[in-house]
């Protein structure tokens, strides 16, 4: 089956990230289609305010509560950190191009 050109964004912003920092699940497939939009809506302009707020998206559709459901500003530094990853990742896969985005 060919991945439709979000999910080959998806793909390669997820291939850029640390394995320990994916969540376990196929529920992740919904955030880096999220991370997949940001890349295509603000490619290297995204910021890890951005990265953070998908996040949030993608737990309040799963239902889930967390302590960090807060605005970006609101989180400690360590924990505003750990969304940079996330960031290097889209900006190097827009740097290297949109798989399947024609950009």
């Amino acid at each position: 089956m060919d991945l439709n050109y979000i999910d080959r964004i998806a793909l390669a912003i997820r291939q850029r990230v640390p394995d320990e920092m994916v969540a376990d699940d196929s529920g992740a497939d919904d955030l880096f289609r999220l991370y997949g939009l940001l890349a295509l809506a603000k490619g290297i302009h995204t910021t890890a305010e951005d990265v953070h707020n998908a996040w949030v998206v993608w737990m309040v559709q799963r239902g889930e509560d967390h302590q960090s459901l807060r605005p970006f500003v609101e989180l400690r530094a360590e924990i505003q950190d750990r969304d940079r990853p996330f960031v290097a990742a889209i900006h190097a896969t827009c740097r290297e191009g949109l798989p399947g985005a024609g950009v």
